[in-house]
């Protein structure tokens, strides 16, 4: 009788990165689950992960979907903030406002995403949206105004909603 291999983490990271580019919520929960070293593996894939989601969806998939794999993620524990770091890895607000994403830029932020956040070079998205040529459009004129409003409220930026009180399933 032959033994079943067993799985990796590894393999299971592979497998959620595989169900994140295929908008599959319930893959990607399934996988999250499975794995033994949680905290670490989505430290190390969850940025990816939430990237993967917003700047390569399918056009023809229906946003819920999209919305779902990120409201997965998060409850498991993805930072949303993840996605920045030396390996040129965008930020996922980056990536919805780019994308002209209002829905996803304001689910990120309602989960405490930080537009503010600087990436390994000291440059916001912000500065990096600059840097590609994108002044405006919808959904960057509305992150602005959030961070305007919120530098006039706070001398320190509040996400919409604080990420441990969060409850995903009323966002």
């Amino acid at each position: 009788m032959k033994k079943k291999p067993q799985t990796t983490d590894f393999d299971t990271a592979k497998s959620i990165l595989e169900a994140c580019s295929c908008l599959s919520a319930k893959e990607i929960g399934r996988g999250i689950s499975s794995l033994k070293d949680k905290k670490e593996w989505l430290d190390k894939i969850g940025g990816r992960c939430l990237v993967t989601i917003i700047r390569y969806r399918n056009p023809y998939t229906p946003k819920e979907d999209q919305i779902e794999c990120i409201k997965v993620l998060i409850k498991e524990g993805v930072n949303p903030n993840a996605g920045i770091d030396a390996n040129g890895i965008s930020h996922a607000l980056f990536w919805a406002i780019r994308n002209d994403d209002r829905d996803i830029a304001e689910l990120l932020i309602s989960c405490g995403c930080d537009p503010l956040l600087e990436d390994y070079n000291g440059e916001t998205v912000f500065d990096a949206l600059e840097e590609i040529g994108l002044v405006e459009n919808e959904c960057l004129s509305m992150v602005k105004a959030y961070v305007e409003h919120e530098s006039m409220q706070n001398s320190v930026f509040e996400p919409l909603v604080a990420p441990s009180s969060a409850p995903i399933a009323s966002i």
